[in-house]
């Protein structure tokens, strides 16, 4: 299946791949997923009681990690185009991630304590997954 073909839904040319067959706005946008779920949620939230996201952020993020297991790496065909569902998480998820720049610039606590590696987590990846986004809109 060709990056032109990323753009399909629920047809048969859903074929098992590799993560190393991940087109580079996938790649983007699962570095920048993980990123979110692992150092920011689980590290910042769970284990260091740190810094905690909203679940809204959370959701996408592991929207975006189901959609490219189930799509690109099991084969599974969806019910809605793959290309479609990954540019409306990944724009998704880069204007919450302003939001929550522009809510923590206005809480005044940008950067404060031990939450900074956190929110830089959570910046970076909501970055990461809205660049992937676009990375995707621009693959014919």
């Amino acid at each position: 299946m060709s990056t032109g073909d990323a753009g399909n839904g629920g047809s048969a040319e859903a074929q098992k791949r590799g993560f190393g067959d991940l087109v580079v706005g996938e790649q983007l946008m699962g570095a920048g997923a993980l990123l979110i779920l692992l150092l920011v949620d689980l590290i910042g939230d769970v284990f260091a009681d740190e810094y905690s996201i909203s679940y809204t952020i959370w959701i996408v993020a592991l929207g975006v990690l189901a959609a490219i297991y189930f799509h690109r790496i099991a084969g599974k065909s969806m019910p809605i185009p793959f290309r479609w569902t990954m540019m409306v998480l990944g724009y998704s998820a880069a204007a919450l991630g302003i939001r929550e720049v522009i809510d923590a610039i206005d809480g005044d606590y940008l950067f404060e304590g031990g939450s900074m590696p956190y929110q830089l987590g959570l910046y970076v990846g909501a970055a990461l997954l809205g660049i992937g986004a676009y990375r995707l809109s621009q693959d014919n």
